[in-house]
């Protein structure tokens, strides 16, 4: 937030499983701020990719406990 790439209402609307979308403009500015941030922006991409991850198999969540334990081991492998 504070080299102004990611916005409080992006990180609210991330916490509550919400898809964060910009416009063209916005994603260019972003982008060119944090082209002195490469590292920073490869880690919040990658923070990004695995919450889609980690949201998708919550969606998942088993209807029976018989496949609850197969269920835990991919949780387990994907926060690994």
């Amino acid at each position: 937030m504070r080299y102004r790439l990611i916005k409080e209402d992006d990180v609210l609307k991330a916490s509550m499983g919400e898809d964060i979308r910009l416009n063209v403009t916005d994603k260019t500015r972003r982008i060119f701020t944090g082209l002195g941030k490469l590292s920073f922006l490869r880690a919040l991409y990658d923070m990004a990719k695995t919450a889609k991850k980690v949201k998708a198999l919550y969606r998942q969540y088993p209807g029976s406990y018989k496949d609850l334990p197969d269920w835990k081991v991919q949780v387990l492998d994907l926060l690994r």
